[in-house]
């Protein structure tokens, strides 16, 4: 049989199939987001703790809490010879109730005021005890190389009329070491005739002269 040249003569391979019909993309699932990290606090502001700590305990009335002022103060101690004026204890009372200040606490108050004023009165006699030296030594060089004979008749003056309050001021303040005290005291006692104080102690002890009475020391001093 004769071949039809204008007939193509057909594939022996079949045609491939058609492809399949692409899947359809499963729906995505959106990933999980992590959970939210807590707000930052506002600068200046201390973090807050997580655990809230117990609640302490109320405290019992009275304690811990020092003790507030009395309805009335005790006497306050003092240190012995000295004594407290009325009148500032008043005010001092008041002050004191109005700071709420305790019996103990006052009482630390008046022991340091109690210290300073005793330091202040070791220092004022000290002073006093420097002063009347000095005096002494001024008297001394006043009445030049004869001294101890012009300090004789000082005491003899002293001796005949001075009271005995009188002797007392001249030795509690030490005036009677003045050197104006001293000239004065010795130019009565020129007019005055020599009488010895006799010491009244007994005991065979020699008569003590009114310089060494009333001028213990300074008599001897050159």
């Amino acid at each position: 049989m004769p071949v039809d040249t204008q007939t193509p003569p057909q594939s022996q391979t079949p045609p491939p199939a058609a492809a399949p019909a692409a899947a359809a993309p499963a729906a995505q699932t959106p990933p999980q987001q992590p959970p939210a990290a807590p707000a930052a606090p506002a600068a200046g502001t201390p973090p807050q703790s997580q655990t809230t700590p117990p609640a302490a305990p109320a405290p019992k009335p009275g304690e811990g809490q020092p003790a507030g002022a009395p309805e009335k103060y005790a006497d306050f101690k003092l240190a012995e010879g000295l004594t407290l004026d009325k009148a500032m204890v008043d005010k001092f009372t008041g002050v004191a109730k109005t700071l709420n200040l305790s019996q103990e606490a006052a009482q630390q108050l008046v022991d340091l005021q109690t210290e300073a004023v005793q330091a202040q009165s070791a220092a004022v006699v000290e002073a006093h005890k420097q002063t009347v030296e000095a005096w002494k030594q001024d008297t001394i060089k006043a009445l030049g190389a004869n001294h101890q004979a012009e300090l004789a008749d000082a005491a003899k003056a002293i001796s005949k009329y001075g009271s005995p309050e009188l002797k007392q001021i001249l030795e509690d303040t030490g005036m009677g070491n003045h050197p104006e005290f001293a000239k004065f005291f010795a130019a009565v006692g020129k007019l005055v005739k020599e009488d010895p104080f006799v010491n009244g102690g007994g005991g065979g002890k020699p008569p003590m002269k009114d310089s060494d009475i009333f001028y213990p020391g300074m008599a001897k001093k050159k």
